[in-house]
């Protein structure tokens, strides 16, 4: 398994980089997959930095690690001497970036062998499977050029959405340093041979690493101007619209998991709260993106 994501990863970079020299216009696409560790760090700042005013504090020092992979995830884990680390996969921010370009666009461009959207080829790669028929260059080729108003939501919606996903990592460390008694482990193997002790929560433990990043997004939310709150709603909207997807859609990657919150569950109690706080065009803006996506997912089958 670890193998395949190492050839994924490595034919997504591959691709990009011959895509950038076919159409120097396209070469933003393989600085975003390695932009990887920019948007990472930045976004844990801003949970460090807001979590510690909602009282969220590890003891420890945390530091992100990234990997080549094109697979859309991030974990907890801790180093041989105890230290915590989230790992983050490359091609997440590329992966969040183009599907977000697909709900920008809201055409669901498909120009793909065998049929498939532009999207449905994403959610597939994304889930450890590369259809051997599929040629990324010409499917990103026929998505066209970005306008300005496309641009914008995708520059809007990256931050918030990185933010969430290293936002929990950061929580799971938090639950995991809470159960010193029982930690709930498991021993990963990278792709350089390391062995790594990673975090494996129980479902309780994972709603509870929602309830703090919902705490601390609502600490960064104060500080936003009305409008780009907004925004930052639509990208969470739109994140919780692919998780459902992707606990979905092929059969190649994994099903709903035995302990992640179903994406629906976070997607109601986050309306639930902007709902409490009157936060009514924040609302707006994730209902919208979540719609979208529940378009999307039917045009995917």
């Amino acid at each position: 398994m670890t193998f395949q994501f190492q050839e994924s990863g490595i034919r997504l970079e591959a691709q990009l980089a011959e895509l950038a020299l076919k159409n120097p216009k396209t070469g933003w696409l393989l600085d975003e997959y390695y932009s990887t560790e920019k948007h990472a760090d930045s976004a844990l700042k801003y949970v460090l930095k807001h979590g510690r005013q909602c009282g969220y504090i590890l003891p420890q020092a945390v530091r992100l690690e990234t990997q080549p992979t094109a697979f859309l995830n991030a974990y907890a884990a801790r180093d041989g001497d105890g230290m915590p680390f989230i790992y983050v996969n490359v091609g997440l921010p590329f992966f969040l970036t183009m599907l977000n370009y697909s709900l920008a666009s809201a055409a669901f461009k498909s120009a793909v062998s065998g049929g498939r959207s532009m999207s449905a080829t994403l959610f597939t790669i994304i889930n450890d499977y590369w259809p051997p028929d599929v040629d990324l260059l010409s499917e990103v080729e026929a998505m066209g050029g970005f306008s300005e108003d496309e641009m914008y939501f995708i520059t809007a919606w990256l931050p918030a959405q990185m933010f969430f996903v290293v936002a929990h990592e950061f929580a799971h460390h938090l639950v995991w340093y809470s159960q010193q008694d029982s930690p709930q482990v498991r021993n990963a193997r990278l792709l350089t041979g390391k062995e790594i002790e990673v975090y494996s929560p129980s479902q309780k433990d994972e709603l509870r690493a929602d309830e703090i990043v919902f705490d601390i997004w609502d600490e960064l939310d104060s500080t936003l101007s009305g409008g780009f709150r907004a925004f930052t709603a639509g990208g969470l909207g739109a994140l919780f619209g692919y998780f459902r997807i992707l606990e979905e859609y092929t059969q190649y990657g994994p099903g709903p998991s035995d302990w992640h919150t179903p994406a629906v569950d976070r997607y109601e109690r986050l309306k639930e709260r902007l709902s409490n706080t009157g936060r009514l065009r924040s609302l707006q803006a994730m209902e919208e993106t979540w719609a979208v996506t529940e378009t999307l997912m039917k045009n995917l089958y």
